[in-house]
């Protein structure tokens, strides 16, 4: 991910760290984000059901492309949404989980911090 590139730390190991830290606003920001994208794979379910319905009720057909394609432009922006609040999460917040971990971090996070950060928050890969 570009997380990774640019700061040299896993997302994933850091990501449950960095929810600790961020404040209400940004979990709360995060969460609505991905209720939205989790509404829009639901619309895609309806979709996939749909297209079954096709087999036994020709007009279904119809509607089916509709389904697919609503929910595949709605899912991608909310996907997208949500990985700007992920990316600009971290850059809001990995400082203060660095120097929460005892890292020390002069100013803006780099990738040198963001080793030193994958050293502790990385346990089992």
């Amino acid at each position: 991910t570009q997380i990774e590139d640019t700061y040299s730390v896993p997302l994933r190991s850091c990501w449950p760290h960095l929810w600790m830290v961020m404040p209400d606003r940004a979990r709360q920001d995060l969460q609505t984000a991905a209720q939205r994208f989790r509404e829009q794979a639901m619309v895609a379910g309806w979709g996939c059901l749909a297209v079954a319905a096709a087999v036994y009720w020709w007009p279904m057909a119809i509607a089916v492309p509709g389904f697919l394609l609503v929910a595949w432009r709605r899912g991608r922006d909310g996907l997208d949404q949500f990985a700007q609040l992920v990316e600009a999460a971290f850059d809001l917040y990995a400082a203060e989980l660095a120097r929460a971990l005892g890292i020390a971090v002069p100013g803006q996070m780099t990738a040198t911090e963001g080793g030193e950060m994958a050293v502790v928050v990385v346990k089992y890969e």
